[in-house]
């Protein structure tokens, strides 16, 4: 079951980072709206992996494999969310050098945003591709 009031909270996140990108000219303002935006991702993709009163998915005595279905919580977007934060950290980084430097931020950054979607993509496939086997 999908924690709605964290589900909600991402998504309002994520409509106001969209919302100061788009309003806001001044650079330092859009680099805290992308952070809204990727924090709101953030919560998104934990609240979508929770499970209502799920345990650790360890397989012993107190949760079967049986069990481990219905009460396990997955792993797996906590992990995209730890390798998220980082990723966004020196994202960030890099913006705010690239405007303390240039003066324009989309010299340096939009080819990292280009390769960064890239590379996310081809892990969501292999993620999927992988399941499958």
């Amino acid at each position: 079951m999908i924690s709605g009031v964290a589900l909600a909270t991402g998504l309002i996140l994520i409509l106001i980072g969209i919302w100061g990108v788009q309003i806001h000219r001044s650079i330092l303002r859009m680099i805290i709206a992308y952070g809204l935006i990727g924090t709101g991702s953030h919560v998104t993709i934990v609240a979508i992996g929770y499970v209502t009163n799920g345990t650790a998915p360890i397989i012993d005595r107190s949760l079967t494999p049986g069990e481990a279905v219905q009460r396990a919580v997955d792993p797996i977007p906590s992990a995209l969310v730890v390798t998220a934060i980082v990723i966004g950290l020196a994202v960030t980084a890099t913006m705010l050098a690239s405007d303390f430097l240039t003066g324009s931020i989309l010299t340096l950054v939009l080819p990292l945003g280009v390769l960064l979607g890239i590379v996310v993509w081809f892990s969501v496939l292999w993620w999927r591709g992988a399941g499958e086997r």
